[in-house]
């Protein structure tokens, strides 16, 4: 990767907010930004990083899009969201040193561009991972409360005026075993508000960085089919799991 200069020029290759790009300008008076949302598709709903679908550029529009793209050190977002505008853009900007995908799994997308390895070592790729841990925990929780309290079962009685006299018990939420499979960001949020609702929780993850040993050390409990084994350091060390392309939740009885 080059060394960046005094100047680094960012440019927005994907749908964001005006307010946000200003967060960005306001970084360090040595960032250029470069946003033209005129050259992006209309947003859907916040946050909306792919825009329309419906959305064609004229070919004028499409030269400008590429040629700000190119004068970019920085990319905020692949090219059209797309392995097809990362290939492209790999190929014609020279000075390109760092994207940064909007997407928490942009492997896929980095795979799918066919860039060799040569390539890829000219600028680094980082991905928005963990960002939407936490709202995306708050579902996985509302989930195993729907279960738990049969709320389903409840909309529908209330929705045809339904008010039988003996309704089948529901469980407690407190004291049940949740097992996570997959404690990435996601599953290691949905862990900690589990534990808060006073459950027990363990969990699988194929590899075990240092940085997030000792938070899942915090947010679940070892579980002899989860942990087989220990490091010398004591940090958990997990069985080999096969791939798996997102964290999910399972509960058991207590």
């Amino acid at each position: 990767m080059n060394t960046m200069t005094t100047q680094t020029t960012v440019a927005i290759a994907v749908p964001l907010e005006a307010e946000l790009v200003e967060r960005i300008r306001a970084v360090d008076p040595s960032v250029t930004v470069l946003y033209e949302p005129e050259l992006l598709p209309p947003e859907r709903f916040p946050a909306d990083h792919s825009g329309d679908p419906g959305f064609r550029r004229t070919p004028e529009q499409e030269e400008r899009y590429w040629d700000m793209l190119n004068k970019a050190q920085v990319l905020y977002g692949f090219p059209n969201e797309s392995p097809a505008g990362l290939a492209r853009i790999a190929g014609s900007n020279a000075r390109l040193e760092w994207i940064h995908a909007m997407a928490a799994g942009a492997g896929g997308a980095v795979k799918a561009s066919g860039l060799d390895a040569g390539t890829l070592q000219k600028f680094k790729v980082t991905t928005s991972a963990g960002v939407h841990a936490l709202p995306l925990a708050e579902f996985a929780a509302l989930g195993i409360l729907n279960g738990f309290k049969r709320s389903a079962e409840l909309a529908q009685d209330q929705a045809a005026r339904n008010w039988p006299e003996l309704r089948t018990p529901t469980r407690l939420v407190n004291g049940s075993h949740l097992v996570v499979t997959g404690l990435g960001e996601i599953g290691l949020e949905t862990a900690r508000i589990a534990r808060a609702l006073g459950m027990t929780v363990s969990g699988t993850k194929r590899t075990i960085e240092p940085s997030t040993a000792s938070r899942m050390s915090r947010t679940t409990r070892a579980s002899p089919a989860c942990w087989p084994r220990r490091t010398p350091s004591s940090t958990p060390s997990l069985a080999r799991r096969p791939p798996r392309s997102s964290s999910a939740a399972t509960s058991s009885p207590p």
